[in-house]
């Protein structure tokens, strides 16, 4: 055996589950397919209640800490909901992910980057065997249990047999340079607007030296979202063309019904 559990995937649930489980006393292997640190498309939002869970200081990663939400957007009312308690770590993944790793890494866990897993099967005897690629080898990897943390197209779930969720999400978000500093009135908050796209949202979300825009929605929105993007960027008076790292990624649909319900309990 290689390791008493391989996880794949190192984003934050990855690295998470690994550090979990190495600071019980088990030989944990770590597979990803990029070298960190790598970027993510994502608002880069960390909860409280998220951030109570870790044992770890987030503040070397955090650039903003936001207190307040607005719902909608100039098209329709913008609702600002106030608090006098963060609400929000605001934080880029490239830096938040690396973060994480490296706990996971201090724990004990053996990191393997740049190793794009092909392929997950189990013998008769109950070993997973897991089949990863960098550059021109393949290397099988021998472990009891896997954890599958490789996302909405998780090679984990398609060859174990449990496919991928009914339904899917696509989104597609920019970072907008703010070089004087972002707009006072989005300073300490996020902007969440359910008026965006059918079945998604549109998002503001600042960050030290810029503001990440975005909008998100179900699969069948894909075609059309650099259209809503563009529209969303300009309700604020801003042009999508000024967005830096436009990127496009896939998602469980479900992260949209996650980001209501979080907006309704602010």
């Amino acid at each position: 055996m290689d390791a008493d559990v391989i996880v794949v995937g190192g984003g934050p649930a990855g690295s998470t589950a690994a550090r979990e489980i190495a600071s019980r006393g088990h030989r944990v292997l770590l597979l990803d397919r990029a070298d960190f640190p790598r970027d993510k498309a994502c608002g880069g939002g960390v909860s409280m209640k998220t951030a109570a869970l870790l044992p770890l200081d987030l503040s070397p990663v955090t650039e903003r800490i936001a207190t307040g939400v607005i719902l909608g957007d100039p098209s329709t009312r913008m609702i600002p909901r106030d608090h006098d308690q963060p609400i929000l770590y605001l934080t880029q993944r490239r830096r938040l992910d690396a973060l994480l790793l490296d706990a996971a890494r201090e724990a004990g866990v053996d990191i393997r980057e740049g190793q794009h897993v092909q392929a997950v099967r189990r013998d008769a005897e109950g070993t997973y065997e897991v089949v990863a690629r960098r550059d021109d080898t393949l290397t099988t990897y021998r472990a009891r249990v896997v954890v599958g943390a490789d996302g909405a197209n998780s090679v984990v779930a398609r060859d174990l047999g449990f496919g991928p969720p009914e339904e899917r999400g696509v989104a597609l978000e920019g970072n907008l340079p703010c070089p004087n500093g972002v707009p006072p009135w989005l300073e300490h908050r996020v902007l969440i607007s359910f008026a965006t796209v059918p079945g998604g949202y549109g998002w503001l979300f600042p960050k030290g030296d810029h503001v990440n825009v975005g909008v998100g929605g179900l699969v069948e929105a894909g075609p059309g979202l650099r259209t809503e993007l563009a529209r969303f960027t300009g309700l604020f008076g801003w042009d999508v063309e000024e967005l830096r790292d436009v990127r496009a990624t896939r998602c469980r649909s479900g992260a949209a019904a996650g980001a209501w319900r979080a907006a309704v309990r602010l």
